[in-house]
């Protein structure tokens, strides 16, 4: 039993010595992706339709953002984006209804049934209405 016991001891020493010799610390391997990023689009004839769930059905709306963090939409069809320190309220064909200025970048946002804007921060969450007034804050998060 002894025997047994210290055989499985160094046959586990033995692969965690493995496991540390091979494993990468300062990031010199790489990921072992391309340098650059391909996207076949021949490869997507190949793919089973009854695996496509979803298709694009309307024309792009362009936001305006440098850097779009989040978007939602409401009840009624409105399209919020969240970016550049501010929301942006779309129609569904794409005009802008209005816009809500902020003091920070958000990093998502959503849109209750009852017309409320929820816009994660860093470290909290403002309530605002459609029109733009803030209506609460939800704390920090540390």
């Amino acid at each position: 039993m002894k025997i047994l016991t210290a055989l499985i001891i160094a046959i586990a020493v033995v692969i965690a010595v493995i496991v540390l010799v091979r494993l990468d610390t300062t990031g010199r391997k790489g990921s072992g992706l391309g340098e650059e990023y391909v996207y076949d689009v021949k490869a997507l004839s190949k793919i089973d339709p009854n695996l496509i769930l979803y298709e694009e059905s309307g024309q792009a709306i362009p936001s305006g953002f440098t850097n779009a963090r989040g978007i939602a939409v409401d009840s009624q069809g409105s399209i919020y984006v969240a970016g550049d320190k501010a929301i942006r309220i779309f129609a569904r064909g794409g005009t802008l209804l209005g816009q809500i200025e902020l003091t920070d970048m958000p990093r998502c946002l959503a849109v209750a049934d009852d017309g409320k804007i929820y816009i994660g921060f860093k470290e909290h969450v403002e309530v605002y209405d459609r029109g733009g007034k803030t209506t609460g804050w939800l704390g920090e998060f540390w």
